[in-house]
């Protein structure tokens, strides 16, 4: 049973370290309370030994006098004989000795027991009453002692002991929670990281080695993200592969299918007009199609890879609304451009251009005729917004989650009549999220659509 249990998983690291500091401050609390309990022991003893020798030195004096107490004290307290004292209820000592000036001082006020600092020694004052109902005062000096009880097997007393055990205590713990803590959140953070490049576009990011070395559930983690990751490069690249090799494919035929409707031209001449004329349509539409594809491979696959300049983004806005007036208005239809602030930026301006000039085209393509197209350029902090507006039908709140995704088309008929192939919008999206910006689409309230981009500076 015992070696089915892996020790070194994450659940058993958190409960024996948390058992271990348990038992730390156990022990600490243990140790100091009975310490603590030792000392005031140890203080009660010492006052029960001193109320008896007062008790035994007044019954002497009594008894046999002055000389009485000299010959108790040299025969028991001979290397103290200077240092005890009793002190009558004249305060004087009956041995006609000089008491320090604190003690004469505290006895005015003090008929109780009590302790007195002299410099660096310690004075204990123990009342005792006589049987004749005399008050007298036994009093011991202790020679370069500290007040309250100091054992002798430590250094330091009780408090200070106590305090650095706690101390110690805190330092232990608070080590152990440090390293539990980043133990735990270190390879989070860096699967953290991982996925942060992976969702920029960067799909060889792996976990680092010390993550994946680890024997416990972090690692197992770290292991399936990496393998999970190697899967949706292998995915993402053959996908990307396929698209290139069959637009490459595609073209070859298409120049050939192009050259013989030359020919079938001339040799009919205005026979079969109408007919070629529809094979000339769909093959220029099949070279859009094409160009487009390649355009959101390269976009995909070379997106580390921008040419940047700076590049003055408000005369490059007025290029494009200039350009797509020119195409709408044979379907008298007009962009018209609300709001510009003068901007410049670090960017690509081809691929600019190119995510503008779709987002635009989208928008009048789905315009109803004698309509505007609005589009505004602000400043935000850290920033540029554009907003390009339609007051066409709008779509569905559905559609709004796949309207970036390449050949998603909410109506088949209605954007095979309008020429449209669902990659515009995509290749846009993936022009402006290769400058660190993003795309956003919403439906107006008063109708249309309005797009969204965001760019930083």
């Amino acid at each position: 049973m015992l070696q089915q249990i892996k020790f070194n998983t994450i659940f058993w690291k958190i409960f024996l370290s948390i058992w271990a500091a348990m038992i730390l401050i156990m022990v600490a609390t243990t140790f100091t309370v009975s310490l603590l309990m030792d000392r005031d022991h140890v203080n009660v003893r010492r006052e029960l030994m001193d109320k008896h020798q007062a008790a035994v030195a007044v019954t002497l004096y009594e008894a046999k006098g002055g000389e009485g107490f000299r010959e108790w004290l040299l025969e028991h307290h001979n290397r103290h004989v200077n240092s005890t004292f009793l002190i009558n209820s004249s305060r004087q000592d009956v041995l006609g000795r000089l008491l320090p000036k604190e003690i004469q001082a505290e006895l005015k006020i003090n008929r109780g027991r009590f302790e007195l600092r002299l410099g660096r020694h310690r004075a204990v004052v123990q009342p005792v009453t006589a049987n004749s109902g005399e008050q007298f005062w036994f009093v011991r000096i202790m020679r370069n002692v500290k007040p309250g009880y100091q054992p002798s097997i430590w250094r330091f007393g009780p408090p200070a002991f106590s305090g650095i055990l706690f101390a110690v205590s805190l330092v232990v713990t608070g080590l152990i929670s440090l390293w539990m803590a980043r133990n735990i959140t270190s390879p989070i953070r860096q699967l953290q990281n991982a996925s942060k490049r992976i969702a920029k576009g960067d799909l060889s990011a792996r976990v680092e080695p010390q993550v994946i070395a680890r024997r416990d559930e972090l690692g197992d983690l770290g292991r399936e993200f990496d393998r999970m990751a190697e899967h949706i490069e292998e995915l993402i690249s053959a996908q990307k592969r396929m698209l290139r090799d069959i637009s490459h494919e595609l073209r070859s035929p298409l120049a050939r299918l192009q050259i013989a409707l030359g020919l079938a031209r001339k040799a009919v001449g205005d026979q079969g007009k109408s007919g070629h004329d529809r094979i000339e349509k769909e093959a220029d539409r099949l070279e859009e199609l094409i160009g487009q594809v390649l355009a959101l491979v390269r976009l995909s696959s070379n997106g580390s890879n921008l040419n940047k300049e700076n590049l003055d983004i408000q005369a490059l806005v007025q290029q494009v609304v200039a350009d797509a007036n020119y195409e709408a208005e044979p379907q008298h239809k007009k962009v018209i451009l609300l709001e510009s602030t003068p901007l410049t930026l670090m960017a690509n301006g081809d691929l600019i251009h190119s995510a503008l000039e779709n987002i635009i085209r989208n928008a009048l393509r789905y315009s109803p005729e004698n309509a505007n197209v609005e589009v505004t350029m602000t400043t935000q902090e850290k920033g540029l917004r554009i907003e390009v507006r339609d007051f066409g039908p709008g779509v569905t709140d559905q559609a709004l989650t796949h309207l970036f995704e390449p050949f998603y088309r909410e109506a088949e008929a209605r954007d095979r009549a309008s020429g449209g192939y669902g990659l515009g919008l995509a290749i846009a999206q993936r022009a402006i999220r290769l400058h660190g910006g993003d795309i956003f689409a919403s439906n107006c309230g008063e109708g249309g659509l309005r797009m969204e981009i965001i760019l930083p500076e």
